[in-house]
């Protein structure tokens, strides 16, 4: 049996900005696609959908996450 692909996008308000970290999870296993700081979160989802269609993700299965 196949196990599905999850991508998770975690936004936290940090410092004036917001700390994005998106993780992939395939095969039961998690991978960090991204960490960084953005001013935005905006800029935060941007990001996000960029990283997730890389990996054949469509955005509408990103899990996001605001803290």
């Amino acid at each position: 049996m196949a196990l599905a692909t999850t991508v998770r996008a975690t936004v936290t308000g940090a410092n004036g900005g917001y700390a994005l970290a998106v993780v992939l999870e395939k095969n039961g296993q998690a991978h960090t696609l991204a960490e960084k700081t953005v001013v935005s979160r905006v800029e935060a989802e941007t990001v996000a959908i960029e990283f997730a269609a890389l990996h054949g993700v469509p955005w509408h299965k990103v899990e996001v996450l605001y803290r």
